[in-house]
């Protein structure tokens, strides 16, 4: 198997997983911003009741 297509296959998996890993960090982040607004908006419902 040549050399060039072995390096190929692994710039493909090496960014394929940097791209995964990208998404799942940025959607975690979400997440948690997501719950903290949620916890916000409770509060003041709350505080305004």
């Amino acid at each position: 198997m040549p050399i060039y297509l072995v390096a190929a296959y692994a710039v493909f998996w090496a960014f394929t997983f940097v791209l995964v890993f990208s998404i799942w960090f940025r959607q975690r982040k979400l997440e948690q911003e997501i719950s903290d607004l949620a916890a916000r908006l409770e509060r003041s419902d709350k505080n305004a009741g």
